[in-house]
């Protein structure tokens, strides 16, 4: 006998319940606060929406706790009802262009964790550089590109198949062979990356320092590493290189220490876990879906992504956990 497929909010409310949440929060994960023309991985949440999310979780009775004071609460068993905790991942500059007054305007605290290397050298993330490349104007019928030190062969009458299938081919890389491969892709369309796009651009060193200033006491600044590689990918020397660097790069840029981690992609293993332990981390966020109950696992924290929905869309999935 087949069993009927659940609902999201029935699966999430299914998978509180399996994590024993008594009383549950939720840590909410968006990337961007933009509209642009193109977003192949639903990055985005809309101005209008994301102010309409605010808005109505406030109306739902939603406790915004920092994500300290959201874990701490947790650990000790004394978790106010409807909490929940926001974080944004990468640095995007439309986190304090746009996010930042809404958070701004509604008292309402978040977590941004912080990718250095495209902001101190001035480019876009490798993704959005690989978008710009490829889904940008018009392609060969074939294409021939080095990755990862091959030749390879892409056919091109679907856009956006292949972009996912390059993604695929670079997410795995170490980060120098990703910018070798993007400009391996340019040089054989005769397209320059150039600088940072104003629509999808990282913060620049003098705005995130403006914007830790500006915020301080609503927005926590939190690691993401240095060039934000899958992590499990490379050696363990390698993972403490990359937590360490993109910590100390950090903390420079704020002027003030840091102690929150999210891994990119939310990719993870034991090696990775001690990295960010040892690097002086209180905490650590992964993107699987899901709640926070008592005594979570501070280095293996859950989180729901939030798509570009209406506000009421957004309560049901939190409530799901949060009930």
């Amino acid at each position: 006998m087949r069993l009927p497929k659940l609902g999201l909010t029935a699966r999430l409310r299914a998978a509180g319940h399996r994590l024993g949440l008594r009383r549950g929060a939720v840590v909410l994960m968006y990337h961007r606060v933009a509209a642009p023309g193109s977003d192949p991985w639903d990055l985005c949440v809309s101005p209008t929406h994301f102010q309409d999310h605010l808005g109505a979780l406030r109306d739902w009775g939603a406790t915004i706790l920092p994500l300290a004071e959201l874990v701490a609460a947790a650990e000790q068993q004394r978790l106010p009802k409807r909490a929940l905790a926001i974080t944004f991942d990468d640095g995007y500059a439309d986190n304090y262009h746009a996010a930042f007054p809404l958070l701004e305007r509604s008292d309402a605290p978040a977590t941004i964790f912080v990718a250095t290397g495209p902001i101190l050298a001035s480019r876009e993330f490798w993704w959005d550089a690989l978008e710009r490349l490829l889904l940008g104007g018009a392609l060969p019928a074939r294409l021939q590109a080095a990755v990862g030190g091959q030749a390879r062969v892409w056919m091109t009458a679907d856009p956006p198949a292949l972009y996912r299938q390059v993604w695929a081919a670079l997410s795995d890389l170490p980060p120098n062979a990703q910018q070798a491969a993007l400009g391996s892709f340019a040089m054989e369309l005769g397209r320059a990356v150039g600088r940072p796009r104003e629509t999808h651009r990282p913060l620049t060193p003098a705005e995130l320092g403006e914007f830790a200033g500006r915020s301080r006491g609503l927005i926590e600044f939190g690691g993401h590493t240095a060039d934000h590689p899958r992590l499990p990918t490379l050696p363990p020397a390698g993972q403490r290189d990359q937590i360490q660097r993109g910590k100390d790069e950090l903390e420079a840029m704020i002027g003030m220490r840091v102690h929150s981690f999210s891994y990119p992609f939310g990719a993870h293993d034991g090696h990775g876990v001690a990295a960010v332990r040892d690097a002086g981390f209180l905490r650590a966020c992964t993107t699987s879906g899901g709640g926070v109950g008592h005594r979570p696992d501070h280095f293996r924290l859950a989180r729901l992504p939030v798509p570009d929905m209406p506000g009421d869309a957004l309560v049901r999935q939190v409530s799901a956990i949060c009930a």
